[in-house]
């Protein structure tokens, strides 16, 4: 995976066990552009919300954008217990 946004792109590359998140819009490309937009937006803004509340950290994640939907991938070394990153 690869997102020259991230700031964990080049430092880890995930290796056995992980967690991964796939989210999909569904029927994405039956809708109207403007749609498209507000619907990715609100999905990146709910993800990264998500993930960040539980503690995983939306900023130490790989992630993969899909046109329609997004990978994310926390790095194997977050632990949800791990203070510096709250």
């Amino acid at each position: 995976m690869h997102d020259p946004e991230s700031p964990a792109a080049g430092g880890w590359k995930p290796d056995g066990h992980c967690t991964v998140f796939i989210c999909d819009i569904v029927e994405f490309s039956r809708r109207p552009h403007d749609v498209q937009k507000k619907l990715r937006e609100t999905l990146y803004s709910a993800l990264e919300s998500s993930l960040d509340a539980s503690g995983l950290s939306w900023g130490r994640c790989r992630r993969e954008d899909r046109g329609d939907g997004v990978i994310a991938v926390p790095s194997p070394t977050t632990s949800r217990y791990d203070s510096s990153i709250r």
